[in-house]
């Protein structure tokens, strides 16, 4: 490969690191809001009321973007709201800490590739967390969907309904194909050891 395309490369490796940086701190942000809202409503459900009736005096819920819950208001009589938005944003925190980790790990194998070091070491380890990261969450971001429907089922006793758990196939076999990745990227950091230690 020539030096003009190297330095393009390059460039869009700085330019991604850049961006990969600004995203970390968006989500570790939005990460410790979702926390701390969680707190708010766990421990001080006082005056805290996160859920509002639309203009047509019904709450649509949707935690996995493929159901939506559609509840009159003359069903919310002795639902305790609070606790299903508690539990909702411990389905969110959650979604959003394996999120942060995943731009973490990116952002610092980009910083690898800008320091000119593609095949260090360190971004094999980094390849392997997110293959982890993603076979955690392959397993448990359908089980905080479950949890979350369960209780507006239950809270809202709506019956002939249940929330079934199966786990993220797709998330699955990414996390096994990073795995495989991190491996051959471990023998290339070896490979390019063995290389610089001949110079």
């Amino acid at each position: 490969m020539n030096v003009p395309y190297l330095l393009k490369y390059h460039k869009t490796a700085k330019v991604m690191s850049k961006i990969l940086n600004v995203c970390y701190w968006i989500f570790f942000s939005l990460t410790v809001f979702s926390f701390l809202l969680f707190v708010r409503s766990k421990f001080f459900p006082t005056g805290f009321a996160p859920i509002s009736l639309n203009s047509n005096g019904t709450l649509s819920i949707s935690p996995d973007q493929i159901i939506q819950f559609r509840i009159p208001a003359k069903d919310f009589d002795g639902v305790d709201l609070n606790s299903i938005f508690s539990s909702f944003l411990v389905a969110v925190s959650f979604a959003l800490l394996l999120i942060t980790n995943i731009l973490k790990q990116l952002k610092d194998i980009l910083k690898n590739v800008v320091d000119n070091a593609p095949f260090h070491e360190k971004n094999a380890k980094n390849i392997l967390h997110i293959g982890y990261t993603f076979i955690a969450g392959s397993v448990c971001v359908p089980v905080s969907k479950a949890y979350v429907i369960n209780k507006i089922i239950h809270a809202f006793d709506l019956n002939n309904m249940k929330a079934v758990y199966t786990v993220n196939v797709e998330l699955l076999f990414i996390g096994i194909l990073l795995i495989l990745l991190s491996a051959i990227f471990h023998y290339g950091a070896y490979l390019q050891q063995e290389y610089d230690t001949t110079l």
